[in-house]
């Protein structure tokens, strides 16, 4: 296996950048938000005002890391370049259930996309799983067009009730919606929604190909990245897919993702 195709920063370089990202020019308390800090040593802080020890994770979903700075950028490398988990652990040195441990924060802490669609939108529903082994689930799912803004969530079921509540939960009214033929969004229209159909039983797909794209998307990379995602582990997929389609250029490398997921502590 070949090694990542880059040269890790050291750690003196990634220190100072998490630095910057996390505290800004000054290191500030993240219980007081004072800046007025006593530094003792490369990553410890104290408040001269609350008295309380800090470090450059503590303020963050970093916090408690044991891992080195250079092993982590590597494994967020791999992680933002789409590496197995195998592959992974094996650039990094770590072990695998560690690999996978952090992969697994790293969705945990993408944001979640806000805000509603508007205008054109394709709305449809999947089934991710296998029901032999208990482990599938529906996940509901409506796209912007022409653009990319995607939202995807776990259903109980597909009934006219719970995919309504979805689109007016992640859709402006006077939208329009474009289905396919299942009868649980056969009264949208009450709602304030426009809505076009195509029926899939005769092979009408035109309308609704944009969200059958994101499905394609979501299984290829499951298959491709993961092989198979617990039921428990599929809300966390599902947020890494909409950043993955809707906005994929935080995936450039660690910095940008580290930019779009570390929130700086607020100044008081």
């Amino acid at each position: 296996m070949k090694n990542i195709p880059f040269s890790v920063p050291s750690e003196k370089i990634i220190k100072a950048r998490i630095r910057q990202l996390t505290f800004g020019s000054r290191p500030r308390c993240p219980r007081c938000q004072r800046v007025s800090t006593v530094r003792r040593s490369e990553n410890r802080y104290r408040c001269s005002s609350c008295r309380r020890p800090f470090s450059l994770t503590s303020a963050s979903w970093l916090t408690g890391m044991k891992l080195s700075w250079p092993t982590l950028w590597r494994l967020l490398w791999c992680f933002c370049h789409k590496y197995q988990p195998q592959q992974a652990a094996w650039q990094a040195r770590v072990s695998l259930k560690t690999a996978r441990d952090w992969y697994g924060r790293f969705r945990r802490n993408l944001p979640q996309r806000t805000g509603k669609l508007d205008f054109l939108t394709c709305a449809d529903e999947a089934y991710f799983g296998k029901r032999k082994s208990g482990n599938q689930r529906i996940v509901a799912g409506v796209i912007e067009l022409p653009g990319k803004e995607v939202r995807l969530r776990v259903v109980p079921n597909v009934s006219q009730d719970i995919l309504e509540g979805f689109l007016v939960k992640h859709v402006e009214r006077d939208s329009m919606i474009y289905t396919d033929s299942h009868k649980s969004y056969q009264s949208i229209e009450w709602l304030g929604f426009a809505h076009d159909t195509d029926n899939h039983e005769q092979n009408q797909l035109k309308k609704t190909v944009p969200i059958e794209r994101v499905w394609s998307f979501a299984k290829w990379h499951m298959r491709r990245m993961y092989h198979h995602v617990w039921a428990k582990n599929l809300p966390e997929f599902l947020c890494e897919i909409e950043w993955r389609f809707s906005q994929s250029e935080i995936f450039k490398n660690p910095l940008t993702f580290l930019t779009e997921t570390l929130m700086p502590v607020p100044s008081r």
